[in-house]
């Protein structure tokens, strides 16, 4: 009976530990208005409720007095009230039971309960107030005291009121001090005997230690006390005591423990998570889905779980609405800051998630400026793997960094990684910082500061620095973000949007990088000018974007701009001049404009090699852009030559693993394919594929522009399978990644037609080859290289199907276009010319197809127009396997399509003391028809 005195020492304990037990419970309170005779309202309301929040108390009053407030003389009104509520309260206790074997689900079956623990919903006070109960319960010889340590007031509250229950000597004089006092009575042991004193939230480390003290002394003599300011000090040690301390900062723990082992409470588990939530909304008939979502929104944390089932119940809302409400981040930070009543939490702990912390921050920012700043720099970072190297910096030790790192992890505010290079922070508390830093009006200072930050430790995108470059990519996202309007900042915006726009160019996110130029274009151009050299850097940027897109019209628009401008401002052999020169020059390339893009590439080689160097990767880059060039004219030898060099130079320059190098190799084997060496193509692509696969990863740009060499290669030698096979892979990811109509999604598209031609898959090849023909035509022109090389597969295609007039009318089109924008002497020009004739004999106009072999006849030689070097003479085999006579298949119209299929199959080249002499209809037919007709879009769609 002494613990239930009114203020004895386990009072408030006792009534706190009551209301938690009725966590489960649901109560109907009465309670009478009328007084009882003379001696008045015995049982007044505040004595007969409980004052419970939200929907677990109903409160009734009766109208009547202490005598006659459980009778009723007939069912009358009053009779009914009581009786509804009695229903009521009866329903409800059976649909929580149902709602909790609808729940059982959601809980481990192989869960057993641990007699030592409180259960799997206590928090670390109601741990320690289950292990007091226990120990009384179990060792009723040993006294229990409760010291509240949240302030140095509630320190000296808790230690005055012991001097009083227990009526220590000397507790009687005003003057005396009772921290001496209790801790030399309890270390004497004679009167108290066995004890246990918990100290409950001990979160300040400055409040019990001195600062310049590292740890607390064993030995805590008076003469010591006074000359520690720390509580500490008057924590009492002996043999016959213990003490159980409660924080959420580790470092106070720590030294309070002196060294010993700690106990953490875990986070708690999904599983457990819900429980509590199942516990509080008993009456709710909760949906599964949204109780996930709940939890994982509030991240599991108890505290906001419990503030988070108080508002449902005290607002009457169910959880679906609650959820919207909490999606928005400022909904969220709001609600979190609602105060709410929880059994067990003392009255002068902050009631709120948000103030909780607020605590926290404030009492960090008094004992470690360092700590602060780091959180309020992190705040508008991405909260998840962030680097702790972020903040190290010359002016502040590697000592001062691991203490404030060390006081974020001891107020569990942020987590590290394993090795320690890295750390998270909770969502909750970002978002919880933000508001505090709004509070004291710092939130601009903060994000300019971290915007400065990323801007200094994020680099260029160039393929050296891609892995910081992907470690800080979340960051800079993060902080521009929270910047939209910082006007002061706009320029450092713009060029960390900038190196974002060059890291995804080089990363083949083309979408990304155009975005991201467009807004450092913008702000440049509104704070800067359109023509200051930073805007045109953003605006080349932009164009490249465009170009990486097929958007050739605009990226051309655009270059054109930036190269005039840069030759006016700059001169014509700046640097940057050059670069916008050779970047107008391979958009005439792309457009199929050969000669004005081979002549704008000479001139920036030779001026690259006068003003940089001929080894300066510059000079080689418009080097393997020629050499592209030359490729395209048809004019292999000259390719070859050029390729050569330039693959020797990058190999010596940077290596042989380096993206450059690996692009000057595809280059020189896609010239080798269109010489027809396809072993030779084929073992440096291989080589190619297999390191940039690993460098750039398997769906980079270029990795696929690999693949698809590689599959064009196999074509030509006949693997259709194998071709089949990378060609869908590669179709099939530049769709998902590049879109539709991307050049190089329609260029894999032709690809996979023709070896689908090739296969006798001649309906499955027009339906991919029509729809090419089209965007292409719509997107390059009709007049394009690329637009006259898928028309003619398109007329292979038909003409292996027996539709010779399609396949006639094609194929006059494209070599009138041909002649007219390439030369009578060009490859594709002869190739075009050569499949008109054969189509031509095939439907017996011979004299027709006599003109047009004439025509073919007065080209140059086969060296000039589509060999390179010493191509060895092969005597040509005639292919039969794939055909039938007439005997087997009855008629003439098979037999001319098997005449077709040998054409296409047969590879003739011949050497005549270097002098060549003309082919005959079919034996070019089938030459050029493997280097001009059959998926000739490999040269060429590769970018720097």
């Amino acid at each position: 009976m002494e613990a239930l005195k009114r203020d004895s020492l386990f009072a408030d304990a006792l009534r706190e530990d009551f209301k938690h037990q009725l966590e489960d419970y649901f109560i109907l309170s009465f309670y009478k208005t009328l007084p009882f005779k003379k001696l008045g309202l015995i049982v007044d309301k505040k004595s007969a409720t409980l004052g419970l929040s939200g929907q677990r108390e109903t409160q009734v009053a009766r109208d009547a007095d202490h005598s006659e407030v459980c009778k009723f003389a007939s069912a009358d009104g009053e009779y009914e009230l009581v009786a509804g509520n009695l229903k009521r309260l009866a329903e409800g206790a059976r649909k929580a039971r149902l709602e909790r074997d609808r729940m059982a689900t959601l809980k481990s079956s192989s869960a057993e309960p641990v007699p030592q623990k409180p259960g799997p919903f206590c928090i670390k006070s109601q741990v320690a107030l289950a292990y007091a109960y226990w120990l009384r319960k179990n060792h009723p010889e040993s006294s229990v005291f409760w010291v509240h340590a949240g302030s140095d007031e509630r320190f000296h509250e808790a230690f005055g009121r012991i001097c009083q229950e227990c009526k220590i000597p000397g507790s009687e004089d005003p003057t005396s001090d009772k921290l001496v006092l209790v801790r030399d009575w309890l270390k004497r042991g004679a009167a108290c005997g066995k004890w246990l004193m918990v100290i409950d939230n001990a979160d300040d480390v400055d409040m019990f230690f001195d600062p310049a003290q590292p740890t607390r002394q064993a030995d805590t003599s008076v003469d010591q006390a006074n000359t520690d300011p720390g509580l500490a000090q008057y924590v009492p040690e002996c043999s016959h005591g213990a003490i159980l301390v409660t924080t959420r900062n580790k470092q106070a723990g720590v030294k309070l423990a002196m060294g010993r082992g700690l106990i953490e409470i875990p986070m708690m588990d999904e599983e457990e998570t819900k429980g509590l939530v199942l516990k509080r909304l008993a009456t709710q008939n909760l949906n599964a889905d949204g109780l996930s979502e709940l939890v994982e929104q509030l991240e599991r944390l108890p505290l906001a779980l419990v503030q988070a089932s108080a508002f449902m119940l005290e607002q009457t809302i169910g959880l679906e609405e609650y959820l919207e409400l909490l999606r928005p981040e400022d909904s969220m930070v709001e609600l979190l800051s609602t105060p709410f009543e929880d059994f067990g939490r003392h009255s002068e702990i902050p009631k709120a998630v948000t103030a909780t912390w607020m605590v926290s921050f404030n009492q960090i920012r008094q004992s470690d400026t360092h700590a602060v700043e780091i959180l309020s720099l992190v705040t508008f970072l991405d909260r998840q793997s962030i680097p702790k190297g972020l903040f190290e910096r010359e002016e502040r030790g590697a000592l001062d960094l691991t203490r404030a790192f060390g006081t974020l992890k001891a107020f569990s505010l942020v987590t590290a990684t394993q090795d320690g290079k890295m750390f998270d922070m909770h969502r909750l508390v970002q978002l919880v910082m933000r508001k505090w830093l709004t509070l004291r009006g710092e939130t601009e200072k903060w994000a300019g500061d971290a915007l400065a930050m990323i801007f200094d430790a994020y680099p260029s995108g160039v393929f050296e620095n891609w892995k910081e470059c992907a470690t800080h990519m979340p960051h800079a996202l993060a902080v521009l973000g929270h910047t939209p309007t910082m006007t002061t900042m706009s320029l450092l915006r713009a060029s960390l949007s900038q190196n974002i726009a060059q890291y995804l160019l080089t990363k083949g996110e083309f979408e990304g990088a155009e975005r991201w130029s467009l807004q450092a274009s913008s702000i440049r151009k509104g704070d800067l000018g359109p023509e200051h050299p930073d805007t045109l850097t953003s605006e080349a940027s932009l164009a490249s974007a465009y170009w990486s897109q097929g958007r050739w019209s605009e990226a051309e628009e655009t270059r054109l701009q930036v190269m005039d401008a840069r030759k006016r401002l700059l001169g014509p052999e700046h640097a940057d001049t050059l670069t916008s020169m050779k970047d107008v020059a391979t958009t005439y390339w792309k457009q199929g404009r050969l000669t004005e893009a081979e002549e704008l590439l000479l001139e920036v080689t030779q001026m690259r090699k006068r003003v940089l160097g001929p080894d300066h990767i510059d000079t080689l880059e418009s080097m393997s852009y020629l050499g592209a060039t030359y490729r395209d004219q048809g004019r292999w030898r000259e390719a070859e030559e050029t390729e050569l060099q330039v693959v020797e130079m990058t190999k010596r320059n940077l290596g042989q693993e380096h993206p450059e190098t690996l692009l000057a190799v595809a280059n020189l084997a896609a010239t080798y394919w269109s010489q027809g060496r396809f072993k030779e193509a084929e073992g440096l692509l291989l080589q190619v594929m297999d390191l940039t696969k690993r460098q750039l990863g398997p769906e980079h740009p270029d990795t696929l522009t690999s693949l698809a060499d590689l599959a064009a290669t196999y074509s030509a030698q006949e693997r259709w399978a194998e071709a089949e096979e990378i060609e869908l892979e590669v179709m099939e990811a530049r769709t998902r990644l590049l879109g539709p109509e991307h050049p190089h999604t329609l260029t894999s598209m032709a690809n996979l037609a023709a070896t689908y031609k090739e296969m006798k898959w001649w309906t499955e090849a027009e339906k991919l080859l029509l729809p090419v023909v089209e965007s292409t035509r719509r997107q390059m022109g009709p007049e394009h290289l690329d637009t006259l090389r898928i028309m003619a597969s398109l007329a292979a295609t038909f003409r292996s199907q027996g539709r010779r007039a399609d396949a006639e009318e094609l194929l006059r089109r494209g070599t009138e276009t041909r002649r007219r924008v390439l030369g009578p002497e060009h490859a594709d020009t002869v190739a075009s010319m050569a499949e008109l004739a054969a189509v031509l004999e095939e439907t017996r106009r011979n004299n027709e197809a006599a003109e047009v072999i004439k025509e073919l006849e007065d080209v140059k030689t086969v060296e000039d127009t589509m060999a390179v070097g010493d191509i060895k003479a092969i005597e040509a085999t005639k292919t039969t396997k794939d055909t039938k006579t007439v005997e087997e298949t009855g008629t003439v119209e098979d037999t001319q399509r098997a005449e077709a299929t040998n054409a296409d199959k047969q590879i003739t080249t011949v050497e005549h003391r270097g002098k060549a002499s003309p082919l005959s209809r079919t034996r070019l037919a089938a030459q050029l028809h493997l280097r001009g007709l059959r998926a000739k879009l490999l040269p060429g769609g590769r970018k720097r």
